[in-house]
């Protein structure tokens, strides 16, 4: 199942746009024009399925656009063996409750979920045994109609959403005590330890695979002293140290943030149980440009193997990209907002088919110089909005 595209409505800055996603999505654009806004939305919705109720109000009203009273709705389409699934959710506040006013499920032309303030329809994949149904107030049918009759993509949809994962790696966390590691791993050795959205369990990770996958363990090893010479060891259970290239012995918590970041995206390459998507906060932090070459190379490779969406301030991480990419297996969607309009999101690539001479500059200069150093990009912008 891919994640085709998605429309975000009311939600923080985000009035009412539309995304379209490849196998990597990178979102450019200015300050506060809502590329956060974009994965921050996105992660809410694969929470809300996850939990299969609706989020605190505290929380809602902190999302609505502007306090709006109107509906904040997500939806998306996926597709599945040449078979749209177009999946949307309204959420509504009022007598002090949040609830989902509006929940629709589509494959391909039959709806097979269509509930409306609680009531309404569902019936399965074929069109048939159409029944009523009645929702528990601020819970969500997806599930619960996924679990009986002929509903297979219901119930595919319903995991691939809840499996997505967002990255906003923060080297403090990845430095934090690391006295509870030894109990850690002595208690949960059969069980896997994972990133967590901040890249909190990096440590947990290297020494679960140094212990139980070694073979992994040399190959982000192998990685690390290819890219910045230096070498992981592990001595007795839980001390893991860094040697840097003077020889040098340092704990993850001496590493400077850059070198703890290219750590963590190394590990997420070398995951063998990737979720079906991953968003990940500006992968360009605190790196030098030089290195950035190394970054794209891996969010090439991770793409390879599971839809990745990116946000990016950075032209010299476009530049990495070349323009035959972004027009075929890389998407780049600029988010542009003018005065009191809202944002608007527009396709690199379309743009780029619009003017030969903007297709010249990405080619000949690269695409990050086409989109933040050239005038060629803001003249086809202002003429979108005239």
């Amino acid at each position: 199942m891919r994640l085709i595209s998605a429309k975000i409505k009311n939600f923080k800055s985000l009035e009412d746009v539309e995304l379209d996603f490849r196998d990597l999505t990178i979102i450019v654009g200015a300050n506060a024009t809502g590329k956060s806004n974009c994965l921050e939305a996105l992660r809410l919705f694969g929470k809300i399925v996850q939990i299969s109720s609706s989020p605190p109000m505290k929380l809602i009203e902190d999302l609505l656009r502007n306090s709006t009273d109107q509906a904040l709705t997500l939806e998306i389409i996926t597709k599945v063996d040449n078979k749209d699934i177009d999946y949307k959710v309204c959420i509504s506040r009022n007598n002090k409750k949040v609830n989902f006013s509006r929940e629709v499920l589509k494959t391909g032309e039959i709806t097979v979920i269509n509930i409306h303030e609680n009531q309404g329809e569902v019936r399965d994949e074929d069109g048939e045994n159409t029944q009523n149904y009645q929702s528990k107030e601020g819970s969500l049918a997806l599930k619960a109609a996924g679990d009986f009759g002929n509903k297979p993509l219901t119930a595919q949809l319903s995991e691939f959403m809840k499996s997505w994962e967002f990255y906003d790696l923060d080297p403090r966390m990845m430095r934090r005590d690391r006295r509870s590691v030894r109990f850690i791993m002595e208690s949960e050795q059969e069980k896997m330890p994972t990133l967590d959205i901040d890249g909190e369990y990096l440590e947990e990770v290297l020494l679960y695979w140094e212990s139980k996958e070694q073979e992994k363990f040399n190959e982000v090893n192998q990685a690390l002293q290819d890219c910045l010479g230096i070498l992981l060891e592990v001595s007795g259970k839980s001390d893991l140290r860094v040697k840097e290239i003077d020889g040098q012995k340092v704990k993850l918590s001496g590493l400077s943030d850059g070198t703890l970041r290219i750590i963590a995206y190394y590990v997420l390459l070398h995951n063998d149980n990737l979720p079906p998507l991953i968003g990940i906060e500006e992968p360009e932090r605190n790196l030098h440009p030089a290195i950035l070459t190394t970054v794209a190379s891996i969010l090439k490779k991770l793409s390879q193997r599971t839809q990745v969406v990116i946000t990016t301030h950075s032209s010299q991480l476009l530049d990495c990209f070349s323009s035959d990419e972004i027009n075929s297996d890389i998407s780049v969607l600029l988010l542009s907002k003018k005065d009191t309009s809202g944002t608007q999101v527009f396709r690199l690539d379309q743009l780029s088919q619009e003017r030969e001479d903007l297709a010249e500059w990405m080619r000949d200069f690269g695409v990050g110089s086409a989109v933040y150093h050239s005038n060629l990009l803001q003249e086809l912008l202002e003429s979108q909005y005239a």
